[in-house]
């Protein structure tokens, strides 16, 4: 019992090193995803709100649905 549990907390130790660049990676992604709609919302507010008012009430007839 002793030996699996090792073997499961190295394994996981490993998929944690392997995945941890990724993880920083992602994370970059999405802040540069929302810088760039900051910066999209700063220069088209106007349209940012005509997009929001759509996508909320695409999403409030998705759920009235149900």
């Amino acid at each position: 019992m002793q030996a699996a549990r090792a073997k499961v907390e190295e394994t996981l130790a490993s998929a944690k090193l392997r995945l941890g660049p990724l993880g920083e990676e992602a994370a970059e992604q999405a802040r540069a995803a929302a810088r760039a709609a900051d910066d999209y919302v700063r220069a088209n507010p106007w349209q940012a709100v005509g997009i929001a008012a759509l996508v909320g009430i695409a999403l409030g007839l998705l759920i009235s649905r149900r």
